[in-house]
């Protein structure tokens, strides 16, 4: 259902078939078989939408009980209304909330009805953690938030401050800590480094660079090493 940038539904949506408007279902409204959907593939504009229709269409959503939310036009006489209201797409806030809605354009019927609860166990891991990476799931979210922010900021503070504690005095080098005697605090250290790496892909490229930093250039050009060792 998305279109190139276009996000009009949610990501794990996207590959799904689109159901069909029948005309002839117009006073009859029937169950319809997704294996038996197609997906739109005609230009938008070669397609038009009656106002009266759209305006129907707006007061079912509101019936239905959507606040904000999009209205996807059908593209050609097959297609659907499709009103979609999620988080991933910043329409709103709470992702149990998310929900995508395909209407007849005929009958104006509710065909596929498709929420949180439908969606799979990765589909709810991501939607739920956007709006917890951006604080959108309430004060204690904000709150947990800007204390994982400050955690960070005093890593990264009290790292220099370490440094300058145990650097001998008067040294005009960086003068890295010597190789600790207890190795198995090291080793759950690299465990966690693997792990971080896993789950976040950025901060593994980050790490992977610095180790390729030291063993390609670091400990490989004799000035910078005096410099560093």
């Amino acid at each position: 259902m998305n279109h190139g940038n276009e996000k009009e539904v949610p990501w794990n949506l996207e590959q799904a078939p689109m159901p069909i408007s029948d005309k002839k279902l117009d006073s009859e409204p029937q169950d319809v078989d997704l294996h038996a959907a197609h997906n739109m593939t005609m230009p938008k504009a070669q397609y038009s939408v009656a106002a009266q229709d759209l305006d129907t269409v707006i007061n079912t959503g509101q019936q239905l009980g959507f606040g904000y939310f999009r209205v996807m036009l059908p593209t050609d006489d097959t297609g659907v209304y499709t009103l979609s209201a999620d988080t991933i797409s910043g329409d709103i806030h709470d992702p149990t909330q998310d929900r995508t809605v395909h209407i007849d354009q005929y009958s104006k019927q509710t065909i596929i009805d498709f929420n949180w609860d439908d969606y799979a166990l990765m589909a709810k891991f991501m939607a739920a953690g956007v709006g917890l990476h951006e604080g959108e799931l309430g004060w204690w979210n904000k709150a947990l938030n800007t204390a994982l922010c400050l955690m960070f900021m005093f890593i990264s503070v009290s790292g220099v401050v370490m440094w300058w504690l145990r650097k001998p005095s008067g040294a005009g080098r960086l003068v890295p800590p010597p190789m600790p005697k207890d190795t198995r605090l090291w080793k759950v250290g690299t465990f966690v480094m693997i792990i971080t790496s896993v789950a976040f892909p950025m901060a593994g490229l980050a790490i992977i660079s610095m180790l390729l930093l030291d063993f390609i250039v670091l400990s490989r050009i004799p000035v910078i090493a005096r410099l560093v060792k």
